[in-house]
């Protein structure tokens, strides 16, 4: 039996992929399912101050996610492309929301 040492790129959960950009895609999809997986039932006022402090974890998530690429690296700015677009979406969505529940508490 030969033994080799190999790298791989590890997800938070203990995954890992051969390649770089396997495993922030698949970092990715692990933090757009489970962001939401808090047992929210119905809207009212706590569970959209639950859903908005997901939001808040998820951008942060994302911003983590983006500082660990290489600046230099050809495939590392496809990654970075990417996160750019899913963390300014992540962003108008909290400040859309944020801007709602500042409204919801002027009509309380």
């Amino acid at each position: 039996m030969a033994v080799e040492k190999i790298t791989a790129w590890q997800t938070s959960i203990g995954q890992a992929y051969a390649k770089k950009s396997e495993a922030f895609h698949e970092e990715m999809i692990y933090l757009l399912k489970t962001r939401g997986e808090s047992n929210i039932r119905g809207l009212n006022t706590s569970s959209f101050d639950d859903a908005i402090a997901l939001q808040e974890d998820f951008i942060n998530a994302l911003t983590e996610m983006k500082s660990g690429l290489s600046p230099a690296g050809k495939q590392d700015q496809i990654i970075r492309e990417e996160l750019n677009k899913m963390h300014e979406g992540a962003i108008t969505w909290l400040e859309a929301s944020q801007k709602l529940k500042t409204e919801m508490n002027k009509e309380s």
